[in-house]
This record gives C-alpha cells, structure tokens and sequence, in this order.
C-alpha cells in the first residue's frame, strides 16, 4: 500500500457502496464533505444531517445519497455498515466500551427498525485496529 491510498472492502465494493479506511499515512487525503459525530466511546446511533452542528454519537448513518459518514479512530475498530442496496450506510467507531455495550448488533438494530430491511441484507467491514 502507497501512502495516501484508502483501504477498501471487497463486500462492501459488490454492492457497489463508496468507502475506504483510512490509515495514519492517508490523513492528508481525508474529504471533507464527511459527516463526523463527536465520538463519547459510547453505543449511540443518530443520523446523519449534513450541515448540523456534531452530535454525540460513536454510529452514524444516512439514506441520503451523496452524503458521506466517517469515524476517526485510533486504537479503537471502525465498522462500515451498508444495506445490499446501498442505500443505507452506517459507519461506526467501537472502543472498548461500545463493544461491550454491542454498538455494532445495536447500529444494525436500530437500522432495521428504521429502514424495514431485514438484518441479512446488511453487509458490514471491518477496518485496522489495534487489535
């Protein structure tokens, strides 16, 4: 891997879904049209409204097309979320005490109940982590 290069999810690009983890090398190429949250290392999921001031959440999601969802997250695991359709994107930062509190089973829920899909039609990554 170059720097600056994002890495990608090879089930998250079959459904066609936009994403990319970043890494410490890729910080200089971070887009800016991202709706952030401010992380709590908590297991709340809010949606996303470009333009509005941060919220405290550690999941965000969105249906909105061209509106991007990030986490920042250091030793803690980034998880992107998106439905089969590509609709539906969630990205999600789980620390220590949001996967205690099962933020990523809890971003899915809460997802269905939003949107009416069903849990399998859900695809989710991974990204680097300390482990």
């Amino acid at each position: 891997m170059s720097a600056g290069e994002l890495l990608r999810s090879s089930k998250l690009d079959e459904i066609g879904v936009e994403h990319g983890f970043g890494t410490r090398h890729t910080l200089p190429i971070t887009p800016t049209d991202v709706v952030f949250a401010k992380q709590v290392h908590g297991a709340t999921l809010v949606r996303a409204e470009p333009g509005a001031a941060r919220v405290e959440a550690d999941a965000l999601w969105t249906d909105r097309p061209g509106t991007a969802v990030g986490v920042v997250t250091a030793d803690c695991v980034p998880i992107l979320i998106a439905h089969e359709s590509g609709r539906f994107v969630c990205a999600v930062h789980a620390g220590w005490r949001g996967s205690a509190s099962r933020i990523a089973a809890r971003s899915v829920q809460a997802l269905v109940a939003e949107t009416g899909c069903r849990v399998e039609e859900f695809r989710a990554a991974i990204g680097p982590h300390i482990g």
